[in-house]
Parts: C-alpha cells; sequence; structure tokens
C-alpha cells in the first residue's frame, strides 16, 4: 500500500507498505521540573511523552493509550495497562478501577485535550499534571500529488489542521486516514467545511 504519514513517527506501518513520510507538525520540550515523589502509575498518552522524559524513578506501571504508545513504554515500565478505548476517557476508566489509588504522574503535551486532567482533579486523585512537550506546525512543506497514494495517514488533531492549511481540494474519504478516535472527529470537522464551502 501506498501510504502518506503527515505524523511524525511512521516506523509502526513500513513493514509491507511504500511510505512517504511527510511531517505536518513537530514537537519542542517545554521546561519543567519533578518532584521528588514515588508514583503508583504513570499515565502516557503519546510516544512523544516519552521522548521527553526520563523514567527511570516514575513508578512500575504506565497506563497508556494505543499499542504504538504501550511498545515504546515498554522498556521503561514493569507493566504496561493498555486502554481499551484509545482516549482520555479510555485512561480515566482504567484510573476509577485501581486498587489503591496511589500517586499519579501525568507528563502531557500543553496542548492535550483538558478532560483527563480536569476529572482527575474533581474526582479527588492526586495527581501531577506536567506539561514536557508543546506541538508545533509545520507550514513551510508543499503536499505531493495525493493521487500518488491509496492512503493518507492523521495521527492528531494537530496534523489534520496543519494539513488543511495547506489542502484545499475536495474531501477524500477513500483515502483519508485518521488513527485515533479524536483524530477522526477532528477530520470529520474538517469533511463538513469542506463539502459546505461552495468554492471547493
Amino acid at each position: 500500500m501506498r501510504i502518506l504519514y503527515l505524523g511524525i513517527d511512521p516506523t509502526h506501518i513500513l513493514e509491507g507498505n511504500e511510505v512517504t513520510h511527510l511531517p505536518l507538525i513537530t514537537t519542542v520540550a517545554l521546561p519543567f521540573t519533578l518532584l521528588n515523589k514515588s508514583y503508583s502509575h504513570t499515565i502516557i498518552t503519546s510516544k512523544e511523552t516519552i521522548r521527553y522524559m526520563n523514567f527511570s524513578d516514575q513508578g512500575e506501571i504506565a497506563i497508556t493509550i494505543g499499542p504504538s504508545t504501550s511498545q515504546k513504554a515498554k522498556p521503561y515500565f514493569s507493566q504496561i495497562i493498555e486502554a481499551k478505548m484509545f482516549t482520555q476517557e479510555g485512561v480515566l476508566e482504567i484510573i476509577d478501577k485501581l486498587q489503591p489509588k496511589g500517586p499519579l504522574l501525568y507528563p502531557r503535551s500543553i496542548k492535550a485535550r483538558s478532560y483527563l486532567a480536569q476529572e482527575l482533579i474533581l474526582r479527588g486523585y492526586e495527581v501531577d499534571i506536567i506539561d514536557v512537550y508543546d506541538t508545533i506546525s509545520i507550514s513551510s512543506v508543499e503536499l505531493p500529488d495525493l493521487a500518488l497514494f491509496d492512503r493518507i495517514f492523521f495521527t492528531s488533531p494537530s496534523c489534520v489542521s496543519s494539513f488543511f492549511k495547506l489542502y484545499n481540494g475536495p474531501y477524500l474519504v477513500d483515502k483519508f486516514h485518521p488513527i485515533g478516535p479524536i483524530t477522526e472527529k477532528k477530520l470529520l470537522q474538517k469533511k463538513k467545511i469542506v463539502e459546505h464551502t461552495p468554492s471547493r
């Protein structure tokens, strides 16, 4: 399959595919300080979190979103609990069932959805929420001929936004492939805009 991959790391789809990697987003580290304490669980919602964290002292169990993030986290934790729903809601479902409930560490993107952080605080969990990186759009690129590809992979809402700043053609329902339900929701929002814009 000929794939145009617009996210940061296409490693997990390289096998058996002809992949063109055109990242439309990048990440940059933010300054942060970790408290000198132990955590029962670390919440990891993206592979980029692992890139910017030193997990040597952050507990033995990670709660993750998605198989590629779980795979990336394995070397740093003795146990991985992967959310059945690949969303913050899925992570919260796991945390609600934890017994006993110890301190949680939640390193994240500064642009992460606020849902999980807000719910953890509202429900009274002991949690340290740390913004460790930011996501930035890459606008100095030129899109290739999309007809050359069977699938176009979007890995995040930021990726979707960056793409539609560069693309003003028709919505290619058979080609556009979102990874995860939140990215899919963002892509469907763009679909409605495209289909109701007469100039397109």
